[in-house]
């Protein structure tokens, strides 16, 4: 798993008076009692745990990472999601301030599951059947072409193809960490499968983008929310799987099938022929755009190198 990759952007340090400040744009009776950083938890956001005089619950508090705007689309999102009983924290608040976006959250009971299996806790496979069948309900909303989504949760024009979008992230910086005998590999599968990458663009969904354990809150063997929406889009229902199954041997066997009976029971059909080379192909995209940050994150550099190596070998063995 990615436990032990850099962060994106460095955890950003707020003192309490400022945090009271934030909270109070929310309530402005509520008073602060304590605050937990959650440094562990998310690799470009900033989260707090706040406990306030209001109770015994507590809520987070999240200083969205500078320059996104996506949790400008997360109250529509959070309401889509209610509809469809994919479970989700409350979004108490958003705002602006000091020239930070921040939003305030009620807190997912439990902790992610990345957390429990790094413990050595081995989820159930009615678990894993419940996670299918929350991914087919969020693939259940249709759209006509892939975008990045709107306020109101509509795709916006001018979203390259995907066959495009490996040419954008195969630059001369990820070329380099790669290697060369690798990139070349890679460029010939991704040219190979053009007609693969048109195909996908023709059956565009809503995706979550960032769907992975660490973004799964647990609690007493069930899920009590689904986390970080920031890369929700119009997208590939397959790029989610293959988040989900990037580190295969996690979820295999009966977990693996769990997963996909209650994905194709909610959905109402079977996953395509191949799904799971075809969710490491598309997966590919994600792990080359990671590849190409400016900061050299060696942790996250070598683990990149190692899946895409991976993809590439099982591909072309086959």
């Amino acid at each position: 798993m990615d436990r032990d990759w850099e962060r994106s952007l460095p955890f950003e340090p707020i003192g309490e008076a400022e945090i009271a400040s934030l909270l109070r744009q929310y309530d402005a009776k509520l008073r602060l009692t304590r605050v937990l950083p959650l440094s562990d938890e998310g690799k470009r956001n900033t989260n707090y745990r706040v406990w306030t005089d209001d109770g015994d619950s507590s809520l987070v508090l999240r200083v969205y990472a500078s320059g996104d705007d996506g949790w400008r689309r997360e109250s529509a999102l959070f309401r889509r999601m209610r509809q469809l009983d994919v479970p989700v924290q409350r979004l108490c608040y958003q705002g602006e301030a000091e020239g930070r976006a921040f939003g305030i959250y009620s807190f997912a009971e439990g902790r992610s599951l990345q957390a429990e299996m790094l413990s050595g806790a081995r989820p159930e496979p009615d678990l894993l059947h419940a996670l299918g069948a929350f991914a087919a309900r969020i693939h259940s909303v249709r759209y006509g072409a892939p975008g990045f989504l709107d306020e109101r949760l509509q795709p916006q024009p001018g979203l390259a193809p995907l066959a495009d979008w490996f040419g954008f992230f195969l630059d001369d910086r990820v070329r380099e960490r790669l290697g060369e005998p690798l990139a070349a590999d890679l460029s010939r599968l991704i040219e190979d499968r053009r007609t693969t990458w048109a195909e996908l663009d023709r059956h565009a969904c809503l995706v979550h983008g960032d769907f992975r354990p660490a973004n799964i809150a647990v609690s007493g063997g069930r899920v009590s929310a689904v986390l970080d929406w920031e890369f929700a889009m119009a997208g590939h229902a397959i790029a989610d799987l293959g988040q989900w199954f990037r580190y295969g041997r996690l979820f295999e066997g009966p977990l693996q099938a769990a997963f996909v009976a209650g994905y194709e029971d909610a959905s109402g059909s079977k996953l395509p022929h191949q799904w799971e080379r075809l969710a490491r192909l598309r997966d590919l995209s994600n792990l080359l755009q990671m590849l190409g940050g400016e900061a050299e994150l060696p942790n996250r550099h070598q683990d990149l190198r190692a899946l895409i190596e991976a993809t590439v070998r099982r591909v072309n063995d086959k």
